[in-house]
């Protein structure tokens, strides 16, 4: 094994990674590390699209960095679209567009949000459009204390 590779305890291995490359609603740990990639999912009509959906390690707290994009080819005029962060059922962050041409936003959403979160504390990341769909996807990274 190469030297310094892996978290102090771990022996070099990936700790608490249920799916390492894929997608979810869920984080993953290497070492002093978090991260998470949503996917792609469609906010609108058919409901709001849940990025994430976890509870953190009771015994530590992360700061997080969070990337958000959107297709807004999506979008028709007049459609209002955005995307929440709640921590333990208490909203924490919330941002709000509205498309003022088929295809166009004056005033994009926020492409990175900071913030911290508590130990054993449930994060749910989710987009909403008041539209028929907009494709959107969130990546979280962060460090572990």
């Amino acid at each position: 094994m190469a030297s310094g590779a892996g978290g102090s305890g771990s022996g070099g291995f990936i700790v608490g990674i249920t799916n390492p490359v894929g997608t979810g609603t869920g984080i993953n740990f290497i070492g002093e590390h978090m991260y998470g990639m949503s996917g792609v999912g469609s906010a609108g009509s058919g409901g709001d699209f849940v990025g994430f959906d976890f509870t953190s390690p009771s015994n530590s707290y992360i700061k997080a960095k969070m990337f958000t994009s959107y297709d807004a080819e999506d979008l028709a005029s007049g459609n209002q679209f955005g995307y929440s962060v709640s921590l333990n059922d208490q909203l924490v962050f919330f941002t709000r567009r509205e498309a003022h041409a088929a295809d166009q936003v004056n005033q994009p959403l926020p492409s990175e949000v900071r913030f911290i979160i508590p130990p054993d504390t449930r994060t749910i990341v989710t987009g909403f459009n008041n539209g028929s769909g907009v494709d959107m996807a969130f990546i979280l990274e962060g460090r572990v204390y």
